[in-house]
């Protein structure tokens, strides 16, 4: 895998890398304790002092002696009475460090404990019943000991003080340690997953180009059903579907031709120099279907087209909610009630959009029964309404719908969310395209990062655009899965 498919991975796989080290970063503060080094121990150090060697006073006792009397004899017993010590005394005799300097007489006896007044009352003990023992040694007489300081205890740490072993240190270890198992876990998750995601994974899936990449909308507008080319028309979505008229819009007629259709089909696809019918499908629901018809037609209207909008979702219709259109009688209605009753002008509507009506899916939102014969007559009609015409239909693998209406249109726009779909599913989906024999212009990858500027996502015009996409085996238009 190239370093900038690891790069990808990491931006779209982010909040897993955060959080894993946010977690290791929290064990370890919850784990440490909050003085900041690695040991709850403290030393306490008591200091005796006599006469130095040579000059002791009468009865006195060598400063090495008196050393060895810390830790030897009845003191240690001594000890464990008075601090109430529950262990063995010959455990208790080796706990003080004892050291001796015969030229000054200066005796010293360290105890670590766990808490500091633990161990400045064992060094004292010992330091006091040092001192009585020394007494009882001499027959009573001053052996000239006496006690020159008391304990003070002071935070003891068993190793060597670095930054690794401060709490400080500690953390930044573990957000490390914690990071670069969120890069392998992301990595692994990535592996893992088989949804559609980017413009190689649509081309792979699909086998036709990519016309354009809608970024991601926020969620608040999603569920407001916001038309973007009018409540954010400098936005980046907006001009993100404003690249995807221009792609449609430039692509020729002779390259919408499928191959191995009949001569009536070759004629009423030469007879328009662009697409006048586009059917706007997606393999299922969810994945931005409804939104792309809506703001296509926006952005078609803007260039001055007369756009009409039919919705034959009858399953799930939406296109009312975006283009602001109450729901009323429809494409259902006008199927039900038979030919010669009801026009589809009279049905059509305006809409918040100037230059776009909508014929809505209508009252009786069950599937017609006579959607697949009289689906030909009313595209025919809608041809003569409007300048284009862009049909709105179920998902592919949720119903036959929209196969009922893909022999009619001219070209096929399929849109894919980005995440939404699994390869199993864009494989199924592009199967059902490569059967019906229409002509498919290309793939809006909706909630996509853009990999590409706007520029670079336009086909070029005529022949070169055929040529181009050709050269990375690719045919603009032609059904799925025809190579």
């Amino acid at each position: 895998m190239e370093q900038t498919n690891y790069l990808k991975i990491l931006r779209r796989r982010w909040k897993i890398v955060i959080a894993s080290g946010i977690v290791a970063l929290t064990a370890i503060l919850l784990l440490t304790p909050t003085t900041g080094g690695l040991s709850e121990s403290y030393t306490a150090t008591a200091t005796l002092l006599q006469p130095p060697d040579g000059r002791e006073s009468s009865g006195g006792l060598p400063t090495k002696v008196t050393a060895l009397l810390v830790t030897t004899g009845p003191v240690p017993a001594a000890v464990a009475d008075r601090v109430d010590y529950t262990g063995d005394v010959a455990s208790l005799s080796q706990l003080p460090q004892v050291t001796a300097d015969p030229s000054t007489g200066v005796v010293t006896i360290s105890v670590t404990a766990e808490t500091a007044s633990r161990a400045a009352a064992i060094a004292d003990a010992f330091a006091e019943e040092t001192i009585a023992e020394a007494t009882a040694r001499s027959g009573g007489d001053d052996p000239g000991v006496q006690l020159l300081q008391r304990a003070i205890a002071q935070p003891a740490h068993t190793g060597p003080i670095t930054w690794l072993t401060t709490r400080t240190g500690l953390a930044v270890v573990g957000l490390v340690v914690g990071l670069v198992l969120g890069v392998a876990l992301a990595l692994l998750v990535e592996r893992l997953d088989t949804s559609v995601r980017d413009r190689t994974d649509v081309h792979r899936a699909y086998r036709v180009p990519v016309l354009a990449e809608i970024p991601r909308m926020r969620r608040s507008l999603r569920r407001a059903h916001a038309l973007v080319l009018q409540t954010q028309p400098a936005s980046m979505v907006a001009e993100a579907y404003r690249s995807l008229r221009s792609s449609i819009l430039l692509i020729p007629s002779h390259v919408l031709q499928p191959i191995g259709t009949d001569d009536a089909r070759a004629k009423r696809h030469a007879e328009h120099s662009r697409p006048q019918v586009i059917l706007v499908a997606s393999a299922r629901s969810g994945e931005g279907k409804t939104t792309t018809v809506a703001n296509l037609a926006a952005a078609m209207a803007e260039g001055g087209r007369r756009v009409l909008v039919l919705d034959c979702d009858f399953r799930r219709p939406q296109a009312h909610l975006f283009l602001d259109v109450p729901d009323g009688p429809g494409l259902s209605d006008l199927l039900h009630a038979g030919e010669g009753t009801q026009d589809l002008l009279a049905l059509s509507r305006p809409t918040a959009v100037e230059g776009v009506r909508l014929v809505t899916a209508g009252t009786m939102v069950d599937l017609p029964p006579a959607l697949p014969t009289r689906i030909a007559g009313i595209l025919a009609e809608a041809r003569g309404l409007a300048d284009v015409v862009i049909v709105d239909s179920p998902p592919m693998l949720i119903g036959n719908d929209a196969m009922d209406l893909m022999p009619y249109v001219d070209t096929i726009l399929v849109s894919c969310r980005s995440g939404r779909l699994t390869h199993d599913q864009a494989d199924r989906a592009s199967d059902l395209l490569a059967r019906m024999r229409v002509p498919v212009a290309g793939v809006a990858l909706v909630g996509a990062r853009p990999s590409a500027p706007l520029s670079q996502m336009l086909p070029l015009r005529g022949a070169a655009s055929s040529s181009t996409y050709r050269q990375k085996g690719v045919r603009v238009g032609e059904p799925a899965g025809e190579q």
